[in-house]
């Protein structure tokens, strides 16, 4: 199966609010290396939370899918929805489209996701290790690619998660309450 989606789109879309929300006021060009450094590792750690969250089984209920109010209530998504592993997953991806629109990184408009008859809790997290290795190369693509198998074969309606925190974040304060 493929998934089609303009990502280069998206991603100019959460760059935009990236950028709106202050998280590129203070980048300093002479150093591009440790600020690509830091953002990769901000993905890493989107990854391992997925990871905590899943482990933990702290999951996003299906009815909240086909709640449309949840999407536009940012309240109720942070009771319902963020902080579970199908959340941190987006935030993953939030975060790499946000690296990719920053590096003028051309994204693949199709990611091939194929049917596994089950993934046991060691593919989990042998795929997170993968997905990191690929950020670890700037590989940015593959790790995609990685996180979109994941989420099919996990059952996770990826881009209704990301719909549902991009909206989110618009609500949120200057560099989300954080210091950097």
């Amino acid at each position: 199966m493929k998934l089609n989606f303009n990502f280069n789109e998206l991603a100019t879309k959460i760059h935009e609010n990236a950028k709106a929300k202050g998280f590129y006021d203070n980048i300093d060009e002479n150093h591009f290396g440790k600020f690509l450094n830091h953002q990769i590792y901000e993905v890493v750690k989107e990854i391992a939370e997925f990871h905590e969250a899943y482990k933990k089984g702290i999951s996003t209920p299906s009815t909240a899918y086909t709640d449309i109010v949840l999407l536009k209530d940012p309240t109720m998504f942070r009771m319902i929805v963020k902080d579970t592993y199908q959340d941190e997953l987006a935030d993953a991806i939030i975060r790499i489209l946000d690296i990719a629109k920053y590096m003028d990184y051309d994204l693949l408009e199709e990611f091939d996701v194929y049917e596994e008859p089950e993934l046991s809790n060691y593919d989990i997290s042998g795929i997170c290790l993968d997905i990191t290795m690929a950020l670890s190369e700037q590989l940015l693509n593959d790790a995609l690619d990685n996180i979109f198998y994941l989420a099919h074969n996990m059952n996770i309606d990826i881009l209704w998660h990301i719909e549902a925190k991009m909206d989110y974040n618009t609500t949120r304060e200057k560099l989300h309450g954080k210091k950097f």
